[in-house]
């Protein structure tokens, strides 16, 4: 069953060097990795849009995210937090927040975590202890597929109150689907949730609302990403003088590994794809 299988790691060659991180936030300065909300995505150009209108929609997106919260809880497990765009914003609307992340890299985005009403703690969800049975809410924003089912649960079991939540926002397979590098479906997740006590108490599917993002990603991809890896490998492909043919030996594996890059990116950034092999639901469940 689902329940007992570690989740496949997302297809990227080094771990350690996290480009989708660097490019969202260094080059193209937004200050979220999160997919965008678009309220009304089929009247949606996205050859026409601007980072601005992206930076919106990411906005949306947490705001929507926590409108879809029930009213009343406080204190939030964040898991997988990113670089803590909604765990600020959910300190901004008064919430008390526990941000989890094991990458290394998201660390120096929360300089001032462990005063006030934010701390952060750089290690996985599975090694996480701190205070049994002191949260409202467990927070999975786009993490869910990381952590193995029952390794989540029995977490969330540890650190909700009683009748606490989880909040799960994020992508899911179709049944009988190959395509992208997530193992969970919905139907076998909300059942493993059931087998540990979590009852659904609310859904609503906003994959239409997402899919601009995706194709704005994509434009960007093509007219800027793919033009400076071709021009790279031109380079290094032409010319027969000793530098050029010790650059081609020394640099073969980071070309070889950036050509999985590009096949990993050009089927994420695909929305007919994205539409036909996957669903982005949120899920809220009430615990016993």
């Amino acid at each position: 069953m689902s329940t007992e299988r570690a989740p496949r790691a997302p297809d990227l060659p080094d771990p350690t060097l996290n480009l989708e991180l660097y490019f969202c936030v260094e080059v193209l300065q937004l200050e979220s990795l999160h997919y965008g909300y678009w309220d009304e995505p089929e009247l949606v150009f996205p050859e026409r849009l601007d980072l601005d209108d992206v930076r919106c929609a990411q906005m949306r997106y947490t705001n929507t995210l926590l409108d879809f919260m029930p009213r009343y809880v406080d204190a939030i497990l964040d898991v997988g937090c990113g670089v803590g765009d909604v765990a600020r914003a959910l300190v901004r609307s008064g919430r008390q927040v526990t941000a989890i992340s094991p990458d290394r890299h998201h660390a120096r985005f929360f300089p001032d975590a462990g005063n006030g009403r934010l701390r952060f703690h750089n290690q996985t969800f599975e090694a996480f202890r701190g205070n049994a049975h002191s949260h409202d809410l467990v927070l999975f924003s786009e993490s869910q597929n990381y952590i193995a089912q029952k390794d989540a649960f029995l977490q969330a079991h540890r650190h909700l109150r009683p009748g606490g939540y989880i909040l799960v926002s994020g992508m899911f397979r179709q049944r009988n689907s190959s395509a992208f590098t997530v193992d969970y479906v919905e139907e076998e997740y909300v059942a493993a949730a059931a087998a540990f006590g979590f009852r659904l108490v609310r859904r609503v599917d906003i994959t239409r609302h997402i899919l601009p993002t995706l194709e704005y990603g994509r434009i960007v991809w093509q007219r800027y990403v793919m033009p400076a890896l071709s021009i790279m490998n031109d380079h290094l492909a032409n010319g027969k003088s000793l530098k050029r043919r010790a650059l081609r030996w020394l640099l073969a594996s980071e070309r070889r590994r950036l050509d999985r890059v590009r096949q990993y990116y050009e089927q994420r950034l695909n929305p007919t794809l994205f539409r036909e092999h996957m669903a982005y639901v949120r899920l809220l469940f009430e615990g016993p």
